[in-house]
């Protein structure tokens, strides 16, 4: 037989009920801050769409899961990781019949709070979560959500995300505090999952090694099993690329060994960088608040994964602002304990400008994220699709940007073998660089080939609806080759926006004309 509640307890409950809805009420009053920027990082993903390189990787994800081979019916330059990334994304949207790209974009910010919610997790039993004072979710939320603009879901973005759970078990560790068992096994998880997508990232892990040594002495480095955790995953990510992409390794390693890689700016160039003057500034001022707390791990780790992030943005050599990213968002994190550390004193003195000059360096580096190379345009996409229905299309220009997203825009088919004419535009601007003497000539003349061949293949082979030509310099290369000339016979000018003229079948075009006459 149950107890029955006495009058006492009946008159208690009310109290108790209005003391836990005032308890949720101040929760959600301090999270403020952090609930709006996610609402304005919502919006400005909303404004700024999709962006070239994510949706090209998408077309990848459904290109094979329609049953084409990557490398082999359609070429990747980068290792299967940064597109099978985007594949469970693609595969919930085709399981409930949305767009990817809401998927995508909503995949990216489950991504930011996992991330979050294991750091706070990891951060939280080593009692270091409080170092980062009331701001600190907030600040982690603008480098996370707000910060990466257009880069938004980028693979440098998606990267970051994965690996920050690593970063945040070697702080806790460094400060000698313990960390369980199945949080640094899935810590190392993540990191491994971020250098597979972008082998690169690994410097950030590696520029850490020596600080967490000396913190914890080399037995403690040694017996890191996070490390162990990221290096046996990394094994299994090498060894699935060996069974399920050989081609990549047989086919498109040695373009990019050959083309991509050597492909880069100047040292000057990249010195001069917008995001790279960012992390600069933000790093100058690290060390001015630092001074003595240099060595604390909440500063040290983050900070020498930023100089990691910085290296892997010079070897890489390109100089896009998404390859930068990574650096100027792991230095602003560093600053995150020493802004809520600084005294009071200190900071309404002689660093009373430190937060606006860091919200205003912020600020521009969000700019320059936000500065990707697009195409984007209306009236080109309106030509595009008045061609044909879900109209076929192949680009012959040098900006992945020309055909993506465009083509996902008018609800086009991608059947390109390549997302644009890179190998071709690579060599060509070599050559007009005079980097190139004859033996070098002799030694590319098999790849211009190669990428010329494909094109005509595939114009010849796939029937494209529309081909997008970039611009004269283009048109001239395409009609002076006599394959590729006469692949393009039966199409013809249908119209041009800017430099890109538009070429249609000219049967498509009969047709089309055909069914939309007066009966």
């Amino acid at each position: 037989m149950s107890e029955r509640a006495t009058p006492a307890q009946i008159q208690a409950a009310p109290v108790s009920l209005s003391a836990a809805a005032r308890f949720s009420f101040v929760q959600i009053r301090k999270a403020w801050p952090a609930l709006v920027l996610c609402a304005a990082a919502v919006v400005a993903q909303a404004i700024l769409g999709t962006s070239t390189d994510v949706s090209w990787l998408t077309t990848l994800c459904e290109k094979m899961l329609d049953g084409q081979r990557p490398y082999v019916d359609v070429i990747e330059s980068n290792p299967p990781a940064a597109f099978l990334i985007y594949m469970p994304a693609v595969l919930a949207a085709r399981a409930i019949g949305v767009a990817p790209e809401f998927m995508i974009g909503l995949f990216g910010f489950s991504a930011i709070g996992a991330s979050v919610g294991l750091c706070t997790l990891i951060l939280s039993r080593a009692g270091l979560a409080h170092r980062f004072g009331p701001g600190g979710l907030v600040l982690v939320l603008v480098v996370l959500a707000v910060l990466p603009g257009a880069v938004f879901d980028q693979r440098e973005h998606l990267a970051l995300a994965a690996g920050l759970p690593l970063l945040a078990t070697l702080a806790a560790r460094a400060s000698s505090a313990e960390v369980g068992l199945a949080l640094r096994v899935v810590a190392g998880l993540g990191a491994a999952i971020m250098a597979s997508i972008k082998p690169y990232f690994a410097l950030m892990i590696i520029a850490t090694l020596p600080y967490l040594g000396w913190r914890i002495g080399l037995k403690g480095l040694v017996a890191s099993l996070e490390l162990y955790s990221t290096a046996i995953f990394g094994a299994f990510s090498v060894a699935a690329v060996f069974a399920f992409f050989p081609a990549y390794l047989d086919k498109v390693a040695p373009l990019v060994a050959a083309i991509y890689l050597p492909q880069r700016q100047s040292w000057l160039t990249l010195a001069t960088n917008p995001g790279l003057l960012c992390w600069l500034v933000l790093g100058r001022y690290v060390i001015l608040l630092g001074r003595d707390r240099l060595g604390d791990p909440l500063v040290a780790i983050p900070g020498l994964a930023s100089l990691g992030a910085v290296a892997a943005f010079l070897l890489q050599g390109k100089g896009w602002p998404y390859q930068v990213y990574p650096a100027v968002a792991l230095i602003a994190l560093a600053l995150g304990p020493l802004i809520s550390k600084t005294p009071q004193a200190t900071r309404q003195h002689r660093l009373l400008a430190l937060p606006a000059i860091c919200a205003g360096t912020l600020v521009i580096a969000f700019g320059y994220f936000c500065n990707l190379p697009r195409q984007d345009s209306a009236a080109l996409e309106r030509l595009v699709a008045s061609v044909a229905p879900h109209p076929k299309i192949v680009v012959i220009g040098s900006d992945i940007a020309l055909g993506h997203p465009l083509t996902r825009n008018v609800g086009g088919v991608w059947v390109g073998t390549f997302p644009f004419l890179w190998i071709t535009d690579t060599i060509y601007f070599w050559r007009e660089q005079g980097k190139l003497d004859s033996a070098a000539e002799a030694r590319y003349a098999p790849f211009l080939r190669y990428d010329r061949e494909t094109l005509v293949a595939d114009i010849d082979g796939k029937k494209p609806d529309a081909i997008l030509i970039a611009d004269d310099n283009w048109k001239g290369w395409a009609f002076s080759h006599t394959d590729l000339a006469a692949a393009l016979a039966d199409y013809t000018p249908v119209g041009a926006v800017g430099e890109v003229t538009v070429y249609g079948r000219k049967l498509g075009l009969r047709r089309l004309n055909s069914d939309n006459d007066p009966p």
